[in-house]
């Protein structure tokens, strides 16, 4: 048994507002897709520190 695809395909997802929408890229080799969507540059990191119960 065989299957063959004919058409078009898409798909969308929603990326957070972290990401680069100017930098996103994207390859497709030998069937995979890879996306890269780097962080926006004014993203920060929020650490918070937690202390002990004991």
């Amino acid at each position: 048994m065989s299957e063959r695809f004919y058409g078009t395909f898409s798909r969308s997802m929603s990326l957070p507002r972290s990401v680069d929408a100017g930098k996103i890229h994207a390859t497709l080799s030998s069937g995979v897709l890879k996306v890269a969507a780097p962080k926006d540059g004014g993203a920060t990191v929020k650490f918070i520190k937690i202390q002990s119960a004991y």
